[in-house]
């Protein structure tokens, strides 16, 4: 895993106008449809602060993952000029990271309460 202490998880210009929770099922399931929910207004807000806020992961091997098969989850957070920061989370690991390369230590409360 790609891994950067200095890279932002989720940039907050432009803003961040909607945040979108993707969960689909653990393997073997892991090819049923996602479900889908949407937030945006002050939601968006509280759960971007709260991700950037996650420390960022720098060493493996301080960092112990059980084997618990949750279901997989996908935010997509997009942005007022039409981009959009897709994170993964890895919630048996505690883990959030994007594309970038950026990794944070937690599981966001807005997965954390599905």
């Amino acid at each position: 895993m790609r891994r950067s202490a200095s890279a932002t998880l989720v940039p907050t210009a432009p803003a961040p106008v909607r945040l979108t929770l993707c969960t689909y099922g653990p393997a073997p399931h892991a090819r049923s449809t996602p479900t889908v929910m949407t937030h945006s207004g002050d939601d968006v807000r509280a759960g971007v602060a709260e991700l950037n806020g996650f420390p960022s992961f720098t060493d493996p091997d301080d960092h112990v993952c059980n084997a618990a098969m949750w279901p997989g989850y996908l935010l997509l957070i997009s942005h007022a000029d039409d981009t959009v920061t897709a994170l993964s989370v890895d919630r048996s690991c505690g883990l959030v990271s994007n594309d970038s390369g950026a990794v944070r230590m937690g599981v966001p409360s807005i997965v954390a309460a599905t």
